[in-house]
């Protein structure tokens, strides 16, 4: 009986945790890149580039990828079917502040269903050196 007691508060300690821990999270990366920020910003704003830096891609180089509008603007999609590390998804640019901010959103299809807002942030650290800070969060 002590056993069911004992088992009985663990399992409503875990359940106690699991609905008041936070379901969000923010997930950041910063470079420094020894660049003017127009020319950074100008860089980055295309999602094709991405494939340059991307850590998804470099998880799978062969990832099968279709584009749906003009890179670089606002509702342009970016869609891809990767390996089972990579999965399926689509991003989609979904704001730009010139020379300053490229909002996005990540849907995640498979292995699992998620939406994350994404974001790449410019700031000028000097007339040759920008700050770069990739993020998204949920």
């Amino acid at each position: 009986m002590i056993f069911l007691y004992i088992l009985l508060v663990v399992l409503i300690s875990i359940l106690a945790i699991a609905i008041a821990a936070s379901k969000n999270y923010l997930v950041e990366r910063t470079i420094l890149i020894n660049k003017p920020l127009t020319e950074v910003f100008n860089y980055i704003k295309y999602i094709k580039k991405q494939d340059n830096w991307s850590p998804w891609k470099k998880k799978d180089p062969t990832m099968s990828q279709e584009f749906y509008g003009e890179d670089g603007t606002i509702g342009f999609i970016a869609s891809w079917i990767g390996n089972k590390e990579v999965g399926e998804g689509e991003q989609e640019i979904k704001n730009i502040i010139n020379n300053s901010r490229l909002e996005s959103q990540l849907r995640f299809l498979k292995p699992w269903k998620s939406k994350s807002d994404a974001y790449i942030d410019v700031k000028e650290i000097d007339a040759d050196s920008t700050e770069v800070i990739w993020g998204f969060w949920e």
